[in-house]
């Protein structure tokens, strides 16, 4: 059954992190391998089910977006909602797939599994780190706890019972419905572009998709 850790083993000054770190293949299938992390399967198995159930092409050329890591989370039991952009470590949930190295110009970016728990022998200790599925980094930057930049996130739940369970703490701004003028916003390339107001730029409630430019 899908569940969220809470806690990581702590052996001396390090740490056992709770997923176990999957591999990428290729340059474009980091967000296959963090799925396959968060759910605890392999990466051919996620690939299959993209394939087979939601018609991913079996060779390129294909575009990952937002709404079909969505699909593929749902598939296993989990939840996300939009990317946004955290103001600090803070913002993010205690799990989430997060993006580094955005660029602004391509509007790509790379994803890696976020999680943060608390310590197996002392609940006042809280770990924050980041497993990254690159094939190209050293093994030392596999597990890392002094994090990152993080540009974007999307925060994972558990759906239980038709319902989602939300981790806690919960990390996220409660915005009004908005009226204002949509526009353009630029977003990660994960994710189809969305013509979003000014005044709530990640706010659900005017999260219309266009299609990309």
């Amino acid at each position: 059954m899908p569940a969220i850790p809470t806690t990581v083993t702590m052996i001396g000054a390090g740490f056992v992190p709770a997923f176990r770190r999957v591999q990428q293949s290729g340059d474009f299938d980091c967000s296959f391998a963090v799925i396959a992390m968060i759910c605890g399967t392999t990466l051919e198995d996620v690939r299959n089910v993209a394939i087979e159930r939601f018609q991913h092409p079996a060779h390129g050329p294909y575009w990952i977006t937002g709404d079909f890591i969505a699909r593929l989370l749902a598939h296993y039991g989990y939840d996300t909602g939009m990317y946004e952009e955290p103001a600090s470590v803070s913002d993010i949930p205690d799990l989430a797939i997060a993006v580094l190295d955005y660029d602004d110009h391509t509007n790509l970016g790379r994803h890696v599994l976020f999680h943060r728990a608390r310590a197996s022998h002392d609940s006042g200790i809280k770990v924050e780190y980041v497993i990254d599925p690159a094939y190209w980094i050293e093994p030392q930057g596999y597990v890392r706890t002094r994090l990152p930049p993080i540009q974007w996130y999307l925060g994972i739940r558990v759906v239980t019972e038709g319902r989602t369970k939300v981790p806690s703490p919960v990390h996220r701004r409660i915005l009004p419905q908005c009226r204002a003028p949509v526009r353009r916003q630029a977003r990660p390339s994960s994710l189809p572009a969305l013509l979003q107001c000014d005044r709530c730029c990640r706010s659900r409630c005017c999260a219309r998709r266009a299609r990309p430019n």
